[in-house]
């Protein structure tokens, strides 16, 4: 049923969060516009990886250089 509904959901263009949709139905769930700029921001933080840290660091480093410095520094203690 739950799988149902977040396909219904994704055929109107939405999205939500949690990816998997809880059991109860008082849990709070959010809703988006797929395609709109929350939305893509939304879906690029889910989805790790190199590409969609490299958007968030174009995107924000403006706005807070000191991010972009700590997500490089994620990185480096992951990957040795």
């Amino acid at each position: 049923m739950r799988n149902k509904i977040g396909k219904t959901l994704a055929g109107m263009g939405l999205g939500h969060v949690p990816q998997e949709l809880p059991h109860y139905q008082h849990e709070p769930v959010r809703l988006y516009k797929r395609g709109t700029q929350i939305g893509d921001l939304i879906e690029t933080v889910l989805s790790p990886g190199e590409k969609k840290d490299k958007i968030l660091i174009e995107r924000f480093s403006d706005e807070a250089p000191d991010y972009a410095s700590i997500i490089e520094q994620i990185r480096d203690l992951v990957t040795d």
